[in-house]
């Protein structure tokens, strides 16, 4: 039995499109642009906590380029997955709830 793919609107799906080389549908553009703002705001919450900072700038100093922001991002994130799920998390529910809230033309 196939596995059962997640509908539009996910992230997910945008990533089936994307393994199909497909051009993504409007829900699942929105989708992921939700997920890589929360990503990029959990990321820059991550850089507040203490010690994380001067780790960061250890990280990126030891990367070679290029792409040397990416591969730091990627590290940082690593060592501290259970610590940026939580914020991640946060991120996502409150965009989720942003958009339950928003008035249905926007």
């Amino acid at each position: 039995m196939p596995p059962l793919s997640q509908p539009c609107g996910t992230r997910s799906a945008y990533e089936r499109h994307r393994r199909n080389r497909e051009s993504a549908c409007d829900a699942c553009r929105a989708a992921n642009l939700a997920h890589t703002q929360a990503w990029r705001r959990a990321y820059r919450e991550l850089l507040k906590l203490p010690g994380v900072a001067a780790e960061h700038a250890r990280v990126l100093e030891s990367c070679e380029m290029p792409r040397r922001h990416e591969k730091a991002q990627r590290v940082l994130v690593r060592r501290h997955r259970e610590d940026f799920r939580v914020l991640l998390d946060k991120e996502l529910a409150e965009h989720a709830l942003a958009a339950a809230t928003r008035p249905e033309g926007r």
